[in-house]
């Protein structure tokens, strides 16, 4: 079998765009002997978007998504009715953020007289929104490390499970972070210099690392991410550990105690079916012996009969 043969058409490679929020389709052909099941925009090898409906092989294909300003990669993933799956060249694209824009009071007067402009920084809606990160599978595995304000989003998926993940700042306080991570949300603080493990596939091994490395200020914070896959620690929320159930403790002499219960019970089971294997056996002969006589009996009643006639 032959994998899907996928070409990226637009936006260009080194594509760049100055925007607080810019959408951008992506155009892609793909062909292939078999039927397409799906195709997935990948950013920073992440998936970011599917699209599961009918592909036409002999029509151009495209995907739509919103971005903030970041610097991405890009690539299209499509697989075969088969499993077999093809992916593009990895493209990049660049979307700035506008210029602050300045606003100002003129101040009036006579012909000749000057005039004063005090500056306000706009609110940009990337600032009230935070920024979104899109972190490799490459770079989960060895570790991704960055710097992150209130607001900042990170978008990642996991190895053996494609479904996409979301990690947002929510709050920074003093020394510590409240953090949301979502599909099946997940609230926790995270204290400055402390780690957790997460078990986010639900597969009963920790597959997801988080360390608050550092606080800066209590506005920007130091995090470093991992994909993992290590059996629950004690290290897990409650919440999140595996119940094991406690053996209890038995104390030699106790267990010699039991050792010999056990023996009697067995020692008397046994003779308890001797016993009755016995009777049931003497019953069985007890009752050949009265037939046995009652047909003795018969034979002698008709042999004297016989002789008086």
């Amino acid at each position: 079998m032959t994998k899907p043969n996928v070409s990226s058409i637009s936006p260009a490679d080194g594509y760049s765009e100055t925007s607080a929020s810019a959408i951008l389709t992506f155009n892609y052909n793909v062909t292939d002997n078999l039927n397409i099941s799906n195709c997935s925009l990948l950013i920073g090898n992440g998936i970011n978007l599917t699209n599961s409906s009918s592909i036409n092989q002999s029509l151009q294909q495209n995907l739509t998504q919103t971005f903030t300003p970041a610097t991405y990669s890009w690539q299209i993933n499509c697989t075969d009715i088969a499993g077999n799956i093809g992916n593009s060249s990895s493209r990049a694209f660049t979307i700035s953020s506008p210029p602050v824009q300045q606003t100002g009071n003129g101040g009036g007067g006579s012909s000749g007289g000057g005039g004063s402009t005090t500056g306000a920084a706009a609110v940009l809606p990337s600032a009230i929104a935070g920024r979104t990160f899109f972190p490799s599978s490459e770079q989960l595995a060895s570790g991704y490390s960055n710097e992150f304000k209130e607001k900042d989003k990170i978008l990642f998926s996991l190895p053996k499970n494609q479904e996409l993940h979301t990690l947002e700042i929510k709050k920074i306080l003093e020394s510590s972070l409240n953090i949301t991570i979502s599909s099946d949300t997940i609230n926790l603080i995270i204290n400055a210099g402390e780690e957790k493990s997460l078990d986010l596939n639900k597969n009963n091994f920790s597959d997801f690392y988080i360390k608050l490395d550092a606080m800066q200020n209590g506005t920007k914070a130091n995090l470093t991410i991992k994909s993992v896959a290590e059996p629950l620690s004690e290290g897990l929320n409650e919440t999140q550990k595996l119940p094991i159930a406690e053996i209890p403790k038995i104390s030699p002499g106790k267990a010699g105690k039991i050792i010999l219960v056990l023996v009697l019970i067995v020692v008397l089971s046994r003779i308890i079916i001797f016993i009755y294997n016995k009777i049931k056996k003497d019953r069985q002969e007890t009752k050949i012996k009265e037939s046995i006589r009652k047909v003795s009996r018969k034979k002698e009643k008709i042999i004297v009969k016989g002789r008086y006639r």
